[in-house]
């Protein structure tokens, strides 16, 4: 831009012998018109830079508002944490504690499982044990049950068996006896 300038102030200043003034007019009107395009640049550079002022000096007091706005919202929240911040504290130490004595006691809880687990354990073998006592009782009270029984059996049957056979046998011999001393009627009787 600064070189157009230039040239177009040395043609201006000196006239050249060689240009015919037809074209001294055309230089002219160019230079005229390069003038008014930068004139209207500078206008609408103007135009641009006042309408940016403006934005500025309106988002100077967009932020002046939201600031003022912005302000008494900060400051409340700045003493809501300072007076929540203690508060949270204590609410995390008060969690802190009471892991620490759930998990106290969760492993008591464990440890007392654990005890009534090896209890019961040894509830359940002692009982087991007596149960097999209790079992070896029964089966040699219903072996001896058994034994007695053939024993009374064989202690009733075998008498009886011998009473039945003797009562048998004095039948048998009283019967002979009555047949051998009967009168005997005559010749076919019967011995």
């Amino acid at each position: 831009m600064t070189a157009l300038y230039s040239l177009s102030m040395a043609l201006w200043q000196t006239p050249d012998p060689g240009l015919p003034s037809r074209d001294e007019h055309w230089l002219l009107w160019c230079i005229a018109l390069i003038a008014g395009a930068m004139a209207l640049q500078a206008v609408v550079t103007v135009v641009a830079g006042l309408r940016a002022l403006k934005m500025l000096n309106e988002f100077k007091s967009l932020a002046a508002d939201l600031h003022s706005q912005a302000m008494p919202i900060m400051r409340q929240t700045t003493e809501l944490m300072n007076d929540v911040s203690p508060k949270v504290r204590a609410v995390t130490e008060n969690v802190t504690q009471i892991s620490y004595t759930v998990r106290e006691k969760v492993d008591e809880v464990g440890e007392t499982v654990s005890q009534l687990n090896r209890t019961m354990q040894i509830s359940n073998e002692k009982a087991r044990a007596q149960v097999d006592h209790v079992d070896r009782m029964v089966s040699s009270a219903l072996a001896t049950t058994e034994e007695v029984t053939e024993t009374v059996t064989n202690g009733i049957r075998g008498p009886l068996r011998q009473i039945a056979g003797l009562i048998t046998g004095l039948r048998v011999g009283i019967e002979t006896l009555v047949r051998n001393f009967s009168p005997k009627d005559g010749p076919g009787t019967r011995l």
